[in-house]
This record gives C-alpha cells, structure tokens and sequence, in this order.
C-alpha cells in the first residue's frame, strides 16, 4: 500500500481521554499518550509521510494536550476546529495543503460518525481505534464503515506493510 498522508484525531486516538476524564482536577500536563504513539508517529515520519492532527474543541486546552503528550514536533500541520463537524472541510484542506491523491491518505480516528465517515466522503483509508469508549458504537451507514480497525497505533505498520486484510 502506497501511503503519503495520515491525518490523525487526538482525543481516545493517541490517549486514553475516556481513562483520563479528571484532567481538569490533576491538570492537563499529566496526560500521557498510548504506550506506543510515539513510537508509531516517528515510524511514520521515518517513512517519509506528512502527517496532520485534527481535533475539535477549545483551542488552548487542545493545545496544552498536544504539548503534555510530546507529539507536536510528529506533525507538519495541526488543526483545532471550534465543532466537530468542521473536521471534514479541514481534512479536505490538509489533503490539498499536501499535495497527496486522496485514496492515499490515511484518516485516523475513534468515532465513525466523524473522522470515519468524513474520510470516507473524502476518499481515503479510514482506520478506527477501537479501543476507547466508542469502540461499540455501530456504523449507521456505508460511510461509517471503516477500512480497519486497530486496537493498538503500532498495528498501522500492518496496514501500511499490507498484511492486514481490509475489515469491511
């Protein structure tokens, strides 16, 4: 599989945001991210790929996250959008920004009826983390059908070896 792009989710795709809910009484700069994000976001890099983070939400608290976790520098763009449903335009807007054919860019993310739904429209590999608090969640429609589904970041080294078979 030939992959120039990953766009990322931040929240319950590279932390547990569901097992980490009492940030606001610890502190945001005590988050840390799945075992091995890191590991995979420089694997990536490695590979020569752009990588991108979209999230929604306050812009600031997103930001304080981004830095807690140490996966900024991983990162040729990053976008906080005010509503989720603005992540589809700006998926859109870093495919364009990088130059990179649609069916190869990989969208990664915990909620089908966002990021998978939204890179689906758009004509991308979707990959779901299933392991948070959505992992149940059923698609509702064709669009909500991801490509894959992992369990673990490191799994995508998989995905981009092609010895993972497409689990729709």
């Amino acid at each position: 599989m030939h992959v120039k792009a990953a766009i990322f989710d931040l929240d319950d795709t590279l932390f547990n945001t569901h097992e980490q809910l009492d940030l606001q009484y610890r502190g945001i700069d005590t988050v840390v991210p799945f075992p091995d994000s890191r590991d995979t976001l420089a694997f990536l890099k490695m590979r020569g790929m752009k990588l991108a983070l979209v999230s929604h939400g306050n812009t600031v608290i997103q930001m304080q996250k981004i830095a807690a976790l140490k996966v900024g520098e991983y990162f040729d763009a990053i976008s906080i959008c005010a509503v989720s449903e603005d992540k589809e335009k700006e998926f859109e807007h870093i495919i364009t920004q990088f130059k990179v054919p649609r069916p190869e860019v990989l969208i990664i993310g915990d909620r089908v009826e966002r990021e998978i739904e939204y890179g689906n429209r758009l004509g991308c590999i979707t990959v779901q983390f299933c392991g948070g608090k959505y992992a149940g969640v059923v698609p509702q429609n064709d669009f909500q059908k991801p490509h894959y589904c992992i369990t673990r970041l490191s799994e995508l080294k998989q995905i981009l070896a092609d010895k993972r078979p497409v689990s729709l």
